[in-house]
């Protein structure tokens, strides 16, 4: 209906008026509520916008327990719905996750980042082998997350410089190997798979791939001996 309305000249600008005051306005709870009682992309993903800006406005307001049970959900919602959502909407809903994982590094996750992991790749591995959506959105969630913590600019929330510095060098520390390693393990079983299989998992295997290479060409943020013990454990 959104997309529809901003093919017309008239309704257009109103109909974008009317969105803009959505994500300016919706809480955490009211862009939930819009992305679980519609199965329109375009809704959904003004719905995952304007949850995302909504846990960047009401960020001071939120318990660490809050957080992650945004973060929680999302994953689950993705996981849920994922053979139906389209690619924007996952990726936004899972840039929402990023957000969410790299403000509480900190406070929740630095501790817990090595937990979350095991639990995503044990839902890759429960993922029935046609199951091709579930697996390519767990791979599509750490290619978000690895990419949240690659850069040490400031976003939205507010944070120093030193802050995303600190964040991105404890992630190279505590999850950067671990991520690196289901890259390849997915991709070793992808390419042990016949022709006709692998091109079926296409969309999952350039998502590893695409991992793969980001964490290859990471720029850490150690002492160059630093930098070589991460490659030797990367290598063995």
């Amino acid at each position: 209906m959104l997309r529809d309305l901003k093919k017309v000249p008239a309704t257009r600008v109103a109909a974008e008026q009317v969105l803009q005051q959505f994500r300016a306005k919706a809480t955490v709870d009211s862009a939930r509520f819009v992305l679980e009682n519609t199965g329109k992309p375009q809704v959904q993903f003004e719905a995952a916008s304007a949850l995302k800006e909504a846990v960047i406005r009401q960020w001071s307001l939120m318990t660490p327990e809050q957080l992650d049970e945004v973060q929680r959900y999302t994953i689950a919602f993705v996981l849920h719905h994922a053979a139906g959502l389209a690619t924007y909407v996952r990726e936004q809903l899972l840039l929402v996750v990023a957000v969410i994982v790299k403000g509480a590094w900190m406070a929740t996750y630095a501790a817990r980042m090595g937990a979350m992991i095991n639990d995503l790749v044990a839902k890759y591995q429960q993922a029935q082998h046609g199951d091709v959506p579930t697996k390519y959105a767990i791979a599509a969630l750490f290619l978000a997350v690895v990419k949240e913590f690659s850069s040490t600019k400031a976003s939205a929330l507010g944070f120093t410089w030193e802050y995303h510095f600190q964040c991105r060098r404890g992630f190279e520390t505590e999850a950067l190997a671990q991520v690196f390693m289901f890259a390849l393990n997915v991709l070793n079983d992808l390419l042990a798979l016949p022709p006709t299989q692998l091109q079926q998992q296409g969309s999952l295997f350039n998502a590893c791939i695409g991992l793969a290479e980001l964490i290859l060409q990471w720029e850490f943020t150690g002492s160059g001996d630093a930098i070589e013990k991460k490659t030797f454990i990367f290598i063995t």
